[in-house]
């Protein structure tokens, strides 16, 4: 998946200087025609995933255009030189309740990139003056302000996204913003909608996932972290976002009571039929949301949440609210990516987050009374890095 919407992307930018020198020729304007190229391209970026490859992109890439063309032409015929982009941007100051909330999230951006954007669209800027003022190229100018243009829009629309999602996206790029949203037509209940993607792609990747996920964590490294479980036999161990079960094998084979737990059905049915094959009756597959796990207080010697969390839309109450589940020297195992600029490789798994720094859970687990008791990163022959985190549960 990836690939392909790499290919797509790779297709319709090779297009670039040949749309921009049809606007050009439409309008007269080199300033504005590099203004209505970029918006031409930000469209093909919204619609890059709804994009037949097997019909003509380069068609599609000029029906936007000439209608991109045609709505210049329409807006402007009040005012001969005002600029479609202004007129954008405006319109959007008008819908966050003025002048003071657009400063607000003007002031969000790097010094340079405000500069730019205030220069241009609200002072009126040619791109030649922006050049000699800024002592930079017209191509560089052109590439500033595209990035100042991009956060500009990519703060507006998380006006508008909850709290978790605005946090999660803070370091991204538009782009990948828009991999969840459409500003034109902004889904109802984001995390629903997020949720389903990511079932979907583990429905469709569910016979490979074991041969995947050694990407990223393997035998040796499921052998050490077992070796952290507190001492005793027959532990009773969650296994919270199971997927194909390789945690839970690995436990049962230990002597130890699992229970799987995952809300795609597909994968459970990929641990049922391996549960069955190696006769392992103490795993107990559930089907159920991780995130609310059906469990009494102080049930479990260990919980387990491996590559899971950076799928959640606010992982660290997902923490929270599990360490109640665990006994006193319980322990708790968190495997997860770094952070990460895989950005093509998360918008296929459908993650939120893009991995996490290490401390990104601490203070919340201390304040629920867990202890750090070893820490490691996965680096080595590893698609992506990820790190281990061990915590016991002092008290209540």
């Amino acid at each position: 998946m990836p690939q392909k919407r790499d290919k797509k992307w790779r297709f319709l930018y090779a297009f670039e200087s040949e749309i921009y020198s049809y606007i050009k020729n439409a309008i007269g304007d080199g300033d504005v025609a590099r203004d209505l190229c970029q918006d031409v391209y930000l469209t093909a970026l919204q619609k890059l995933d709804e994009l037949d490859e097997n019909r003509s992109l380069k068609n599609w890439l000029f029906t936007v255009t000439r209608n991109r063309v045609i709505n210049y032409f329409h807006f402007r015929h009040r005012r001969e030189h005002e600029e479609i982009r202004e007129e954008v941007l405006q319109g959007k100051l008008q819908d966050v309740s003025g002048l003071e909330q657009m400063k607000q999230i003007v002031h969000r951006l790097p010094e340079r990139q405000k500069q730019v954007l205030l220069m241009r669209e609200v002072e009126g800027w040619s791109y030649e003056e922006l050049a000699a003022r800024l002592d930079m190229s017209i191509p560089a100018v052109t590439s500033l302000l595209k990035r100042a243009r991009d956060g500009f829009q990519k703060w507006y629309l998380l006006q508008f996204m909850p709290d978790w999602f605005a946090r999660a996206a803070e370091e991204i790029e538009l782009g990948d913003v828009l991999r969840f949203i459409n500003p034109f037509d902004p889904p109802l209940d984001l995390p629903q909608m997020i949720q389903k993607r990511c079932s979907n792609y583990f429905s469709n990747v569910r016979q490979n996932w074991q041969i995947i996920q050694k990407d990223f964590i393997n035998e040796s490294d499921i052998s050490r972290l077992l070796k952290y479980l507190p001492e005793g036999k027959n532990l009773r161990i969650a296994d919270c976002g199971s997927g194909g079960g390789a945690i839970s094998v690995a436990l049962a084979l230990s002597a130890h009571t699992v229970y799987a737990c995952d809300s795609n059905p597909d994968m459970l049915e990929v641990l049922r039929r391996q549960k069955a094959e190696l006769s392992l009756p103490s795993i107990h597959l559930l089907r159920t949301d991780v995130q609310h796990l059906p469990f009494g207080n102080n049930r479990f010697d260990a919980l387990f949440f491996v590559l899971v969390l950076h799928h959640l839309a606010e992982p660290v109450q997902v923490l929270r609210r599990n360490c109640h589940l665990l006994k006193i020297g319980g322990r708790l195992f968190v495997i997860d990516f770094l952070r990460h600029r895989e950005k093509l490789m998360a918008d296929a798994m459908s993650d939120v987050w893009l991995g996490f720094e290490p401390d990104f859970f601490s203070q919340a687990l201390r304040e629920e009374g867990l202890q750090l008791v070893e820490n490691w990163e996965l680096r080595e022959n590893k698609r992506l890095a990820s790190f281990v985190q061990i915590w016991e549960k002092s008290k209540p």
